[in-house]
């Protein structure tokens, strides 16, 4: 029980980190933003999904490898489609991201007003998982402190998705008899 409450540690410092978490740094050093209007910066297109202020990269980098490594012990892989990344195994697949919480701010030009997105130094988690999203963020206890919370909620909706799997192949199979029935 220790070696798996150790696993769900985030250290003080990033030390061996997985090549998903390497790839994301190395484009978060580079300071793309992440859009016009937003004071945040994000990963590459085809790395972890992680979109946080400046300040706040070092912490995400710790929390998405300590969860990235866990989730691979569990048997995951990693697929990143259209910007977005996503944890894989057999009968389950969901979304996966780290980013600040933002807040709209009102920025009056000479000549016009316009919105920017700005961050409030929270850094949360988020999933959606079965059409679910579940969302962990700084709080009273900060998000590096919540990462066995988050993988006991993981598991208990990983679970559901797999059998939500396994009924759906079930059910699909069956169907494909009766119509090879009815053709006869």
């Amino acid at each position: 029980m220790k070696h798996i409450q150790q696993a769900y540690l985030v250290p003080a410092q990033l030390t061996d980190p997985d090549k998903l978490i390497l790839s994301a740094k190395k484009n978060l050093a580079q300071g793309i933003k992440r859009g016009n209007g937003y004071d945040t910066i994000r990963s590459g297109w085809e790395d972890i999904e992680i979109n946080v202020a400046p300040i706040n990269v070092d912490r995400s980098l710790r929390i998405m490898n300590t969860i990235v490594k866990c989730l691979k012990d569990r048997g995951f892989s990693f697929d990143t489609q259209e910007r977005y990344s996503y944890a894989v195994t057999d009968g389950c697949k969901f979304r996966i991201s780290c980013r600040d919480k933002l807040v709209k701010k009102l920025i009056k030009e000479k000549h016009w007003e316009r919105m920017d997105f700005c961050s409030t130094g929270i850094l949360s988690f988020k999933v959606n998982i079965n059409g679910l999203d579940i969302e962990w963020k700084d709080g009273k206890v900060k998000l590096e402190d919540q990462v066995p919370n988050i993988f006991e909620r993981l598991d208990s909706e990983i679970k559901k998705a797999q059998e939500r799997s396994l009924e759906l192949k079930i059910y699909w199979a069956k169907q494909r008899e009766q119509e090879k029935i009815l053709r006869i």
